[in-house]
């Protein structure tokens, strides 16, 4: 226990919701079945606040029950964190219904670290069954586009992760 008036040290890791907003509707999600505040995404002078007043900062996680890259301004979050420490670890966790060749070459460039799926099956019919609406197809095209990309790129990075339920 810290003395009393005693500083705590600055965190390391940040954990940031990009977005309230989802493109799906997932039965496990609080989003579906719970009451929320409207959607919103936060901004990038607010993830700038928050940044500049941790300057400890080792890792940040882009992730929350909204689906990260539906906020426009997600790169832009991944070049404030990379400019405040070059050598931060950035995690971007996602349905992987929004990857496109584009948002790909972004992540590849910006030597983002993990890129997490959202998955909750091991069949497609598990997971359309739970995430309702999703294209499992699209998602496994996205991923071998990813892979063929860090080829291409001659990338390491993002190591693929996948979160089941």
């Amino acid at each position: 226990m810290p003395r009393e008036g005693a500083r705590l040290p600055l965190p390391t890791e940040l954990y940031i919701e990009s977005t309230s907003r989802c493109n799906e509707a997932c039965d496990q999600c609080p989003r579906t079945h719970l009451g929320r505040e409207a959607d919103r995404d936060i901004t990038l002078a607010e993830v700038c606040q928050i940044v500049e007043q941790i300057p400890t900062l080792r890792r940040v996680v882009l992730h929350g029950l909204g689906e990260p890259l539906m906020n426009r301004a997600l790169t832009s979050f991944i070049d404030l964190a990379k400019q405040a420490n070059p050598r931060i670890e950035i995690d971007v966790t996602t349905n992987g219904t929004l990857l496109t060749e584009a948002v790909l070459r972004a992540f590849i460039e910006r030597r983002v670290d993990r890129l997490t799926v959202s998955m909750d099956g091991l069949s497609p019919e598990m997971v359309s069954s739970i995430r309702i609406g999703i294209n499992t197809s699209k998602v496994f095209a996205n991923l071998e586009r990813l892979e063929r990309l860090k080829r291409e790129m001659n990338s390491a990075r993002p190591i693929l992760r996948f979160n089941y339920m």
